[in-house]
């Protein structure tokens, strides 16, 4: 089977749109276990992201996500 391939388009409509490539590389990387050595890394340098943003010295500092807020 060959691989699909999809011309890229601009679309000015109401639903799915364009992403930037990046979020759609980063998307199909392929999935790391928790305690992965490159997982490890990628969660090191979040934290210390996470720190920065913040400003806190808190050694366990990381992001929960809270998603749109209604009302």
């Amino acid at each position: 089977m060959s691989d699909l391939t999809i011309k890229e388009r601009l679309i000015m409509t109401p639903g799915p749109v364009s992403i930037d490539p990046r979020v759609s590389q980063a998307m199909s990387n392929r999935i790391l276990g928790q305690f992965d050595p490159d997982f490890l890394t990628i969660m090191d340098d979040t934290m210390e992201l996470t720190r920065q943003a913040f400003e806190t010295k808190n050694k366990w500092a990381f992001d929960l996500g809270q998603g749109p807020r209604s009302g």
